[in-house]
């Protein structure tokens, strides 16, 4: 999958939103969102802890738990987010987890709609909020350092999907600009 990030003043979130849109047209939003969220916890609290799987053996019958679990907190990534969806989140809270459920932008304000119904203490973040933030954070708002990081998620993100997708299209070509940017801030 190709991105064109073409200007050094490119934004975290652009970037982040426009992975999520080119997969979006090729209907592997969901796949594409999930591991760009562990690649991200990935890098944030280790590899041990944050296991992947591929997409064909998630089951949401079986996998209660969430895409990710990290302490006493799961993390829950879906593109459209069904009454299922909160049951399990809602379960997850009476286990005493706290619950994410990440979802795209354009579902935030919907999700966040439902959770407040059926039951508040779900914390509903947009996954390019989510992963922008931390993204940003990690490169102490500094451009060159951020640049760097999200040459590092899209290289642990790719990682990822190497070892646990059989399709290799959903793998990142990391686009010049990024490379460089982050090449320079080495």
């Amino acid at each position: 999958m190709e991105i064109s990030v073409t200007t050094p003043r490119f934004s975290t979130y652009y970037v982040i939103r426009l992975l999520i849109k080119r997969a979006a047209e090729r209907g592997k939003e969901q796949t594409v969102s999930r591991e760009l969220v562990g690649a991200l916890l990935e890098m944030l609290c280790g590899k041990s802890k944050n296991k992947s799987k591929a997409t064909s053996r998630v089951s949401s019958a079986t996998h209660l738990g969430g895409d990710f679990k990290l302490g006493n907190t799961v993390f829950v990534v879906r593109v459209a987010p069904d009454r299922a969806t909160f049951d399990r989140c809602k379960a997850n809270l009476r286990m005493g987890l706290q619950v994410y459920l990440l979802v795209p932008e354009s579902r935030a304000v919907g999700a966040k709609q439902n959770a407040k119904l059926i039951a508040q203490e779900i914390t509903v973040v947009s996954i390019e909020a989510f992963i922008s933030q931390n993204i940003d954070e990690l490169g102490e708002f500094d451009s060159r350092l951020r640049h760097e990081q999200i040459s590092r998620l899209l290289l642990t993100y790719n990682k990822r999907v190497d070892a646990v997708e059989s399709d290799k299209s959903l793998l990142i070509k990391i686009p010049r600009a990024l490379q460089q940017a982050a090449d320079q801030a080495l």
